[in-house]
């Protein structure tokens, strides 16, 4: 007994250190989003962020303060299907371009793109973006945080014939990153 104890006890420390991503009120966070041609054909709104204070994360080591995912919301304002073009869109962060790794998809098809979005006409839809940089096989598959207070989604939309470039701008407010 006093083997599983000694063998128990260093487990027990070392999760009660770590910490995990937790969703953070949108006032913590300065968001813009914008249309290339502003064309109109979506309202795109950015509903929640999973934000990592730093410390300790299980098999991946320290980190820093950063995001960790963020929901998305997409209106549809036109009268025909609108969907994201997931090949044409990424999640820029450090000064780097990176593939969209979206809920749902399977860790081990990150870096490629997933399937499009569809959303119906006059209708929403809502997804989690991260990056597939993110993602690590370390005794198991799993997400790592990106560092950084900033985050860049560009978003590819397609309406019929017609397609726009959404950017939505993530910046971390100073107590956000701070807390």
């Amino acid at each position: 007994m006093k083997r599983l104890t000694l063998a128990i006890l260093p487990a027990i420390l070392l999760a009660s250190c770590m910490t995990l991503p937790a969703e953070r009120p949108l006032s913590d966070f300065g968001v813009t989003a914008t249309s290339e041609k502003g064309s109109g054909m979506a309202d795109v709104k950015v509903s929640s962020v999973l934000w990592h204070n730093g410390g300790l994360i299980a098999y991946v080591g320290t980190r820093e303060p950063g995001f960790f995912g963020i929901s998305v919301s997409i209106s549809n304002k036109t009268d025909k299907l609108l969907r994201v073009n997931w090949v044409k869109s990424s999640v820029f962060y450090g000064g780097k371009s990176h593939v969209p790794f979206i809920d749902g998809e399977k860790y081990k098809d990150a870096g490629s793109p997933p399937p499009d979005l569809i959303v119906p006409a006059s209708a929403s839809a809502e997804t989690a973006v991260y990056s597939s940089s993110q993602i690590l096989y370390n005794q198991g598959w799993q997400l790592d945080v990106i560092e950084g207070d900033r985050v860049s989604l560009i978003l590819c939309l397609v309406s019929g014939d017609s397609e726009d470039i959404y950017t939505v701008d993530i910046q971390a407010r100073p107590q956000a990153a701070e807390s």
